[in-house]
């Protein structure tokens, strides 16, 4: 309800903007983590993180996802009609049940800011390939007949950044070709989990410390996003963050959900500039009895 609040008494259009693009980005996941039901493993998040190694799939976990949420600002082919757009994409694996197979699923969302259209959904059932190429490079692909996308690390620029390939096509964001590079180099993912110099890498979600949880954050967007419609627009500039997650734990009886949001911002009012960037993130849980924990 603080996130309503907040939103109606903004006045500002860059403000609505970036709350709206928090909300698209977490109510789309809120809706399909609902549907989990996972088994009763005990948790597992009880080593500490590895990296290239820890980028890549964990199969002992029943849920891990690798999303991306960005933000852009494009234009047509004549360089006008500026719009500011968010997009998620998230590649997904889920054990529903304690004797079932795993899901996979591709979760594909669009919000344009200039016409408040905003369409989602989860395509499940493809084919899922996660692995380290070069036993360094994350690369993650999945494939489905309606939806597809590929998530590749590239070699490292001659400056050390690191720079991700995002390809693919889904029925609500169309046909995206995007360069995602690092703007400052960073030596190992943004750890979640208490205080700068203590994170680990594990949050607290059903269990203590149940949760992996790092960010990749502050990725520059280039390329190129063609609309369902066939229109293609340039992204003029953009700002994107890759999170992976993955954890055995299994929500309680009376579990219905939960709203996850982040914020990344920069310390001046223009959302593209170059300046630092902060971040902040938390997690509402919803249950049965309109209790909520946070």
């Amino acid at each position: 309800m603080n996130l309503v609040a907040k939103y109606r008494k903004s006045s500002s259009k860059k403000g609505v903007f970036i709350l709206l693009v928090g909300l698209f980005s977490t109510l789309v996941l809120a809706n399909f983590i609902p549907k989990i039901n996972l088994s009763l493993k005990k948790p597992q998040a009880n080593a500490l993180l590895s990296f290239p190694q820890d980028h890549s799939i964990h199969p002992d976990f029943n849920a891990e996802w690798w999303y991306l949420s960005l933000m852009t600002k494009t234009t047509n082919n004549s360089g006008e009609d500026e719009k500011d757009t968010g997009h998620l994409i998230s590649f997904s694996t889920i054990r529903p049940s304690k004797e079932s197979e795993k899901i996979n699923g591709l979760l594909s969302s669009t919000y344009d800011n200039s016409t408040r259209e905003f369409r989602q959904n989860t395509d499940i059932n493809g084919d899922l390939q996660v692995y380290l190429k070069n036993q360094k490079y994350l690369f993650v692909n999945y494939t489905n007949p309606e939806s597809y996308a590929t998530l590749e690390e590239r070699k490292p620029v001659a400056d050390g950044k690191r720079v991700y390939r995002l390809s693919g096509k889904t029925p609500e964001i169309g046909t995206f070709n995007l360069k995602l590079k690092e703007r400052t180099k960073s030596n190992i993912p943004l750890l979640w989990g208490g205080n700068t110099p203590n994170c680990t890498g594990k949050i607290s979600v059903f269990e203590p410390n149940d949760t992996f949880y790092y960010s990749i954050p502050d990725l520059d967007i280039t390329g190129t996003i063609t609309n369902p419609n066939g229109e293609q627009r340039n992204v003029k500039i953009g700002k994107a963050w890759m999170d992976h997650q993955w954890f055995n734990s299994a929500p309680p009886e009376d579990w219905k959900g939960h709203y996850w949001n982040s914020f990344h911002f920069t310390e001046s009012s223009n959302l593209y500039d170059s300046n630092p960037h902060h971040a902040i993130g938390f997690v509402t849980q919803i249950y049965n009895d309109e209790e909520i924990g946070e």
